[in-house]
């Protein structure tokens, strides 16, 4: 494949072109971890070890997230109930919800992003609580991979019921404490306007972010830099939580 490229140090992924389309390519890894494979943040270290497409299934997160399709006949493949799961809105770690987070504490937000995207409340118990125990581990990961998770979240069509779900677990504490149960109002009513105005496609998760923040500029400051989000993005949540200025113009006011 004359226009492709390999990425990532761990998984050796093929990014193929096939006409416009980009298609990811990679083989099936083995099951089979030891604690030296990882290091003390839960990064899996060692590359890949062929495995069989079971194998490969029993490494992944969610037992929605291991589904394999056959492209040419269509057919599915489900080693962990996931097709069941998906019918019945259940986000459900595979095995030991302890040990999926040990392998990337990234997929505490990961499981809350599926469960407002796929799911329905109650949560399952031992993911839940799996979750709550180890959210301090959070503190370990990189700013730009928390941000990513958290911004996807705030995409979703109404993420309201797993914020507050995230709130009551105190996920947020380690990583923005600065969330609280007013933020989580203001954003509620900011939903209800999107919803109001007709919203699907122009929803901003940077200006649902802001909404979650105390209405202060510098706070909005401090967690732009946190996250190490962009500037453009820093400058319209710093715009947000300023004071609004008068205008006499509806359309300077619209804008």
């Amino acid at each position: 494949f004359r226009r492709s490229r390999i990425i990532g140090r761990r998984f050796r992924i093929v990014h193929v072109m096939f006409g416009s389309e980009q298609v990811e390519v990679s083989t099936f890894r083995t099951a089979d971890l030891s604690d030296a494979d990882t290091d003390e943040h839960g990064r899996v270290l060692r590359d890949n070890t062929f495995g069989s497409m079971e194998d490969d299934a029993a490494r992944r997160d969610f037992t929605i997230n291991a589904l394999y399709a056959d492209p040419a006949t269509g057919e599915i493949y489900d080693y962990f109930g996931g097709l069941d799961d998906l019918s019945h809105r259940r986000v459900r770690f595979i095995g030991d919800p302890e040990q999926r987070i040990a392998e990337d504490h990234l997929r505490i937000l990961r499981y809350f992003r599926f469960l407002a995207r796929f799911g329905a409340l109650p949560p399952d118990e031992a993911a839940y609580g799996a979750c709550k125990a180890n959210a301090s581990k959070l503190m370990a990961l990189s700013r730009e991979r928390i941000a990513d998770e958290v911004l996807k979240l705030l995409g979703l069509p109404d993420p309201l019921p797993v914020l507050k779900l995230m709130h009551e677990g105190r996920i947020f504490v380690p990583v923005l404490p600065e969330i609280d149960t007013a933020g989580l109002s203001r954003l509620e009513a900011l939903i209800l306007r999107e919803k109001k105005a007709g919203l699907k496609t122009a929803i901003s998760p940077i200006l649902r972010l802001a909404a979650l923040l105390p209405p202060e500029a510098a706070t909005g400051e401090q967690v732009a830099a946190r996250l190490k989000l962009s500037n453009k993005a820093r400058k319209r949540i710093v715009a947000a939580l300023s004071a609004p200025p008068i205008h006499n113009n509806p359309r300077e006011l619209v804008y």
